[in-house]
């Protein structure tokens, strides 16, 4: 669970809550003001698009996790809990993803992009 601390996930998780949660992202936690808001006020992020399809998988088996690695190690080292969003969506896909017309070829590129991005993260992914 996220660190009880004070301000407003202070007063969520006081309240019998688990966390007060905020979308953020690598450009978002490099302005200074920003991230003090983030360790004050917030006991979880959610990647604003660093888990997508097209910025972890942007080809076919090749992951780039460089924004979603930075996200959940600022994350876990100011003790926050981290939201996994979103492994599958139909919106911000590659070219390639929306190309496939095989219903198991689909399936078997679902699966491993799942796979793969959940493993990674497991244990550190609380949704």
């Amino acid at each position: 669970p996220a660190r009880a601390g004070t301000g407003l996930n202070g007063e969520f998780t006081s309240r019998g809550k688990k966390f007060f949660g905020a979308a953020a992202d690598q450009n978002t936690i490099n302005i200074a003001a920003n991230q003090a808001l983030l360790i004050s006020d917030f006991g979880a992020v959610t990647p604003e698009n660093f888990m997508k399809r097209d910025a972890t998988e942007p080809n076919r088996g090749q992951f780039n996790f460089g924004g979603a690695d930075f996200l959940v190690n600022w994350a876990t080292s100011h003790g926050k809990m981290i939201r996994g969003h979103t492994f599958v969506w139909h919106s911000q896909l590659p070219g390639w993803v929306s190309s496939i017309n095989d219903r198991t070829t689909l399936t078997s590129v679902i699966q491993n992009h799942i796979s793969t991005l959940g493993g990674r993260y497991i244990g550190r992914d609380h949704a």
